[in-house]
């Protein structure tokens, strides 16, 4: 069974300071954050912010994708 879940570590906090994005949404519940206290210090310094919005913040529940003519 292959699950595709985003996920969040060191690596994504340098990859954004090099490109120079300031913020980063997450899904909450459904996003990995490895090493949460590095992470949001890196972040910090590098002047990245970070937040997590449930679901139902950002359009209520998931829809299936549509498939064939509209």
């Amino acid at each position: 069974m292959r699950f595709d879940v985003p996920v969040v570590g060191l690596k994504t906090v340098e990859v954004m300071q090099r490109c120079r994005v300031t913020a980063l949404a997450m899904d909450a519940g459904r996003t990995l954050l490895f090493d949460r206290a590095r992470v949001i210090e890196a972040a910090d310094a590098a002047g990245i912010a970070i937040e997590a919005f449930p679901l139902e913040a950002i359009g209520g529940a998931e829809q299936p994708a549509k498939q064939g003519k509209l």
